[in-house]
């Protein structure tokens, strides 16, 4: 799992916007918008839902619960290397 991936979609679920998000983190629209479909990929559910062109997270409490776990596995990891 890939650090840089979990600091993506933690900048979607802020900003609640791909751009916004891309913007925040000084990357493109399409580097943001691939790194949240290889996470997706990897944990095998769908993160984030597009309601009226507003991008929500998708069963809010639990995606939550899942971020602050991939942060605490993405520290841990950083500080193994």
């Amino acid at each position: 799992m890939n650090y840089q991936n979990i600091k993506v979609f933690q900048a979607i679920l802020e900003h609640q916007n791909i751009s916004a998000a891309a913007k925040s983190l000084n990357y493109t629209r399409s580097t943001v918008s691939e790194a949240l479909k290889q996470l997706e990929e990897e944990l095998g559910v769908q993160l984030i839902v597009e309601v009226d062109s507003v991008r929500h997270d998708h069963d809010g409490g639990a995606v939550q619960r899942l971020l602050q776990n991939l942060q605490k596995i993405g520290t841990k990891g950083r500080s193994l290397c």
